[in-house]
This record gives C-alpha cells, structure tokens and sequence, in this order.
C-alpha cells in the first residue's frame, strides 16, 4: 500500500508521520525485502511507541498477516495505530530510533 493511501487510512499521523513510519521500516528492512520478520517488527514497534513486548505482540497478533507471517509495511503501520499516538512528529521518530 503506498504512502498516501496510509495517511487518509491513519489520518492521526498524517502523510508526514506515515513517511516516518515507513523510513523507520526501511532502516530495519536491511535486506530491501519489503517487509519485516514478527520479531524485528515487535522491537522496532516497541522502540516506537515505548510499549512492553506482550503489548505489542498482542496488537500484531489483531493485524491479518499472511500464511509467511511477514509484516508488511501497512501492517507496521496497522500495528502502531493500534496504540495512542507517541509521537508527534517525524524528527521524534528519527530520535527514538536513534537513541537521543
């Protein structure tokens, strides 16, 4: 699913908040396969949205996944708007993810 249509899906985190998203995706993504292993995308959403493991699992577990259980870029997105939004912005993103 491209960006736009995540952002008037998502409309709490806005096209610039789903570009974020999908840069952050990209950064664990290292192999350029377009999409995530679960356990890569429970850590990355954990880092997001500062939510402990069963948390975060248990929102993956309530997005439909195909038979790979791979985790799709607009599952990512799906995952993390299943949490109240933590961030504001997508340089608060680019600071989670970095560590500042």
């Amino acid at each position: 699913m491209n960006v736009i249509k995540l952002a008037r899906k998502y409309p709490q985190f806005g096209q610039d908040g789903v570009f974020a998203l999908q840069d952050t995706f990209n950064r664990q993504d290292e192999e350029c396969r377009g999409y995530l292993d679960e356990a890569t995308a429970i850590k990355t959403a954990q880092q997001l949205e500062r939510k402990p493991y069963d948390e975060v699992r248990a929102a993956l577990k309530q997005v439909e996944l195909d038979s790979s259980r791979r985790v799709e870029l607009d599952d990512f997105v799906d995952v993390c708007a299943s949490f109240p939004l933590k961030f504001c912005c997508p340089s608060k993103v680019y600071f989670i993810m970095n560590g500042y």
